[in-house]
């Protein structure tokens, strides 16, 4: 019941030579049950904050033994001193696949509809995941 938001989100999959093609930095989730704590006064140290509780997980989730890549996608000046520049503009890989959650498209489903139309119009596959795992493509 609680994976992807009780079946309302999504996951994307990926190729793993073409994610570490473009240089993306990829770390192991931490899972533990601890808060992080934020240094609200130094923007540089809120960056390896940010990055670092992007990486941990409630022990409820230790089943999922999750990778993830976080990388900042905004262009708005504040941004500017945590960008990367060495792969600032590097555009993400294809998806090979995306799963959507059975329950996606009662919370939104514009998002939902596009999203699918996306994946279609690219040559995405697109798999509904439902309760019993069973999917639809």
């Amino acid at each position: 019941q609680q994976y992807a938001d009780g079946f309302r989100g999504i996951c994307i999959e990926y190729l793993e030579a073409d994610l570490f093609r473009c240089k993306f930095m990829f770390n192991i989730i931490e899972y533990n049950d601890s808060t992080p704590t934020w240094n609200r006064h130094s923007l540089f140290r809120a960056r390896a904050e940010v990055a670092e509780a992007s990486y941990v997980k409630r022990t409820d989730f230790r089943k999922e033994h999750e990778w993830r890549s976080v990388r900042i996608l905004s262009d708005h000046p504040q941004y500017e001193p945590l960008l990367d520049a060495s792969t600032r503009y590097q555009p993400a890989p294809k998806p090979c696949r995306v799963f959507i959650g059975y329950r996606a498209r009662e919370s939104n489903p514009d998002m939902f509809d596009r999203l699918v139309e996306y994946c279609r119009e690219h040559g995405i596959e697109v798999v509904i995941v439902t309760m019993d795992m069973t999917h639809e493509g």
